[in-house]
Formats: structure tokens, C-alpha cells, sequence
């Protein structure tokens, strides 16, 4: 039992980290896309990037399928460029798009059963 919960709280770290970041993309895009000034941090995206590399050390259970999420995670918005992400409005629209949808196909994740 207590393997299952630790690979929820990478499951869970992860949405968190992810759902944070969205949120501080959005709410700079739609500042600055009125031309209200706002601030955003690198870590919206070094956030997500350090997790992401984290997440073979985490999985203490060496699921397979949380390492696949951990890559796509990494692939989709870790590595990005904060500066790019804050100079385009194109890059932020895509990020908040992919990143909606890797929350999506985290909340359906269900950690590979311990025997």
C-alpha cells in the first residue's frame, strides 16, 4: 500500500506542478494580451522540467508508464524556453492547450499495481 501511495504522490506532484504552471501562463497571457503588465517566472517551466527529471529517481516502483508520462511531460512543456514561452503569444496559447491536456491523461493515470 504504501508503494501505490508514493507513486500517487509523484502522480499528484506532478498534476499540481503542471496545473500551476498552466494557470501562470494563462493569467500572463491574458494580461499581457489586453496590455495589462504582469509578471512570469522561469519556473512555470524549470518547475515542470525539474520534476520531469526527477521522476526516475521517484518511482520507486520503476513503473514504466509513469516514466512515459514523466518524457511526454518533459517533451511537451519542460524543455521550452521560458523566454520564448513569455515573447509568443502562439507558444503560450500552445502550451496551455498541451498542458490541459497531459492534466487530462493524468487524472485518468492509475499507478501499475505493487505485488
Amino acid at each position: 500500500r504504501k508503494l501505490e501511495e508514493a507513486q500517487a504522490d509523484v502522480v499528484r506532484r506532478l498534476i499540481e506542478r503542471i496545473s500551476e504552471s498552466v494557470d501562470s501562463i494563462q493569467h500572463y497571457h491574458d494580461k499581457v494580451s489586453v496590455g495589462e503588465r504582469s509578471a512570469f517566472y522561469d519556473s512555470a517551466i524549470t518547475g515542470i522540467k525539474a520534476l520531469c527529471s526527477a521522476i526516475p529517481k521517484l518511482n520507486i516502483t520503476k513503473d514504466a508508464k509513469l516514466n512515459e508520462i514523466g518524457k511526454l511531460v518533459l517533451q511537451e512543456i519542460g524543455e521550452l524556453d521560458p523566454k520564448t514561452v513569455k515573447d509568443s503569444p502562439t507558444v503560450r496559447e500552445t502550451v496551455i492547450r498541451k498542458g490541459t491536456s497531459l492534466l487530462d491523461k493524468l487524472q485518468n493515470y492509475s499507478p501499475q499495481p505493487v505485488n
